[in-house]
């Protein structure tokens, strides 16, 4: 009964997330049939994480779009793409004031709690039960599952910084291969859980607190507003997380509200998307007594380029 995902009020084992995967593939695979681009409007969690594996499993490309980006910048993205369909939740969309028809007016949005509250029935929960106990190497032949390493399972949108935003793809060995260097740096095992707070249309989100924990069989504790310090400091000290990933940003609103109580099971806290300043990275080390590692990346390499590695020596003297 391992967990594989964590968030407020709800706590998915691995088996039970697999069935969340196959009922999505399930009601929904039909329907994308004459799809190749599939939009998911989430934030960070369970929902997030089922859709974004159950369009994988499709071989369907998944474009996680951005919900702060504005208008024009959705607009452009579903141009791009050519996307017929959105996978949303209308009660998020009501909580950050954001109508899909203003971006998107010719787009079916799909509501992920209404689709599974309403179509999803007892046969169809029963039949998923049974295939989620098959082996995985039958599982690995259900029809459209993805075999080309190749093939693209993601595009990820830029900030538009520069301009229009650029869709960049990425493939399944892309983004396997990153998670495959990840977990080498940072010695991985059963224990270990991550939190997660990033959102999926960031791959710093999608590929190490998505793909990152699901592939190294470990769990994942999501909170969808990174700025809510309460929560996160809960998640992380409730549910014992060992690997916390965060922007240098955020790292300085949690320097300043986390106790070190709730940081205490932590092993190892990651800083990526920006620049982290040596003043912030002593001073995380100094009240926490656990390095703030800085990665350097970004999105067309899907995204992990480099990363400081931990004080081995210090690691084996404590042992």
């Amino acid at each position: 009964r391992r967990i594989a995902a964590i968030e407020i009020g709800k706590t998915v084992t691995y088996r039970k997330f697999l069935i969340l995967v196959l009922l999505l593939r399930k009601k929904l695979r039909a329907r994308f049939s004459d799809q190749k681009h599939i939009g998911v409007l989430l934030p960070a969690g369970i929902g997030g994480a089922g859709a974004n594996i159950a369009i994988t499993v499709m071989g369907k490309i998944v474009t996680n779009l951005n919900f702060t980006a504005g208008n024009d910048a959705l607009r452009s993205a579903c141009k791009q793409t050519e996307l017929k369909t959105i996978i949303s939740a209308q009660m998020f969309l009501d909580k950050i004031d954001l109508d899909p028809k203003e971006f998107a007016p010719d787009v079916e949005v799909i509501d992920l709690p209404s689709l599974l509250a309403r179509e999803v029935t007892l046969v169809d929960k029963v039949q998923a039960l049974l295939t989620a106990m098959l082996p995985s190497f039958l599982l690995k032949r259900l029809p459209g599952v993805p075999r080309d390493p190749d093939q693209d399972a993601s595009v990820m949108f830029s900030s538009g910084s520069t301009g229009t935003p650029k869709g960049v793809r990425l493939t399944h060995h892309n983004i396997l291969s990153n998670v495959r260097s990840i977990s080498q740096v940072f010695d991985v095992d059963n224990k270990d859980r991550v939190v997660g707070s990033l959102p999926f249309f960031h791959v710093f989100g999608y590929t190490v607190t998505l793909w990152f924990p699901l592939a190294n069989a470990i769990g994942a504790i999501y909170h969808p507003n990174p700025m809510d310090t309460d929560a996160l400091a809960t998640l992380t000290r409730e549910n014992k997380g060992t690997i916390f990933l965060s922007t240098p940003t955020f790292y300085r609103t949690y320097l300043r509200k986390f106790e070190v109580e709730d940081f205490k099971t932590i092993r190892l806290a990651g800083a990526g998307a920006e620049k982290l300043k040596a003043s912030l990275a002593e001073a995380w080390e100094k009240k926490f007594n656990c390095a703030l590692l800085e990665g350097y990346g970004c999105t067309e390499l899907s995204p992990v380029v480099s990363v400081n590695l931990p004080d081995l020596e210090g690691i084996h003297a404590v042992q």
